[in-house]
């Protein structure tokens, strides 16, 4: 598989931080080194169990997006509805920004791989992304009930 062929990953992180292929190695070397550090792989477990549910998170709230897009093509006749809508909408859409503000993973500082440095950076970004994480899951519960609240509104408005 591409995805896993070791020049493959040197060549796309090289182009991605502008790094010869050397610097990308000894990336690569450090990171192995830190996976077999055992704080290094709790880190490692702690960015996966992170990014799964941010990407859960995102799902929904693609769902979300959706259902408001079909549910604002449906209330063209309500003219009150519609603004309270689209600012759901928006809500949603800066929702998705923080989730993928979570899953994005900034590189190292500095350029030496020490494991000390290296466990450090992991630190930091295992606290940013849970910051990130709780902030877009409190957002999504928040802007869900006031979806809830506007399909009730619209319930409501309909039965009368």
């Amino acid at each position: 598989m591409a995805m896993l062929d070791p020049n493959f990953i040197k060549g796309w992180h090289a182009s991605l931080k502008n790094q010869s292929l050397k610097e990308t190695r000894d990336f690569l070397e450090a990171m192995a080194e830190l996976k077999s550090n055992e704080l290094g792989q709790t880190i490692f477990y702690e960015l996966e169990l992170v990014d799964s549910k941010t990407a859960a998170l995102l799902s929904h709230v693609s769902i979300m997006m959706a259902v408001l897009s079909v549910f604002y093509a449906a209330m063209s006749n309500d003219q009150a509805l519609r603004p309270v809508i689209l600012i759901e909408l928006f809500l949603y859409l800066s929702l998705t920004l923080g989730c993928l503000r979570s899953i994005f993973m900034f590189g190292p500082t500095e350029t030496s791989y020490e494991l000390e440095n290296m466990l450090e950076w992991r630190i930091r970004a295992v606290n940013a992304r849970v910051r990130f994480y709780k902030i877009s899951l409190s957002l999504a519960i928040i802007i869900t009930v006031a979806f809830m609240v506007t399909v009730f509104w619209h319930l409501i408005s309909f039965l009368m």
